[in-house]
This record gives structure tokens, sequence and C-alpha cells, in this order.
């Protein structure tokens, strides 16, 4: 398997809404880290959480890989708001043994239109 394949299915089964799929790509143990909250989560708590805010359009900006270290840009698209994501991974055994995600703020909620 390639190391970048698990990273990859990672996000091809967010936009597919594919939960178990997407849980498959983490090694039983993996830890995600939110760079951005200082938060961090096992991997079934990070897939739920994405589950909750459901299926995405994903693009994959890039994918670079070096040995088991890999690092993606992805754009992710929900509810008409589109985010940035800078994320690395370390895989082990051709899954996420861990990872760390940098997303860019939310979007501010369009102003609603002056009354009249």
């Amino acid at each position: 398997m390639r190391p970048r394949s698990a990273v990859v299915g990672l996000w091809q089964a967010l936009e597919a809404g594919e939960w178990t799929r997407m849980e498959a790509q983490f090694a039983p143990d993996a830890r995600v880290r939110d760079a951005a909250r200082g938060e961090e989560l096992g991997a079934a708590e990070w897939v739920a959480r994405q589950r909750v805010e459901g299926a995405a359009a994903v693009t994959l900006r890039r994918v670079v890989t070096q040995s088991n270290d890999v690092a993606a840009e992805i754009a992710v698209t929900r509810h008409g708001a589109q985010r940035s994501v800078a994320a690395f991974y370390l895989l082990r055994d051709g899954r996420i043994a861990a990872a760390v995600e940098y997303w860019a703020p939310q979007p501010p909620e369009p102003a609603p239109p002056a009354g009249g």
C-alpha cells in the first residue's frame, strides 16, 4: 500500500459520507490534534464529529509524501462555505497513526439584509 493511500482514502470517504471507511484509515490508537483549538481526539471521536457535520465536497490540492510522513492541503466545502485545511500525518503499517490539522477559521455568517 502506498503511504499516501490512507490520507487520500480518508478524504475520499469524507466526501462520500462513508464513515466506517473513514475510520478504517486510522490505526486503532491514532490521535488527531486540532492545532488551533489545542484539542486532541481519538480517531473514532474525530470521525464522529465529521459525521455530525455531514459529507462535504473535498478537493485535495496537494499531497506530499516523504517516507511515512504525509502533508496535505485540502479544501472542504460544506453548507456552501469552503474552508482550507493543512494537515500532517504519520503513517504506521499503511494507516494513519497520528495527525495534526490546521483549519482556516470558519467564514463569518452573512449579515442579514438591512431592515426596510
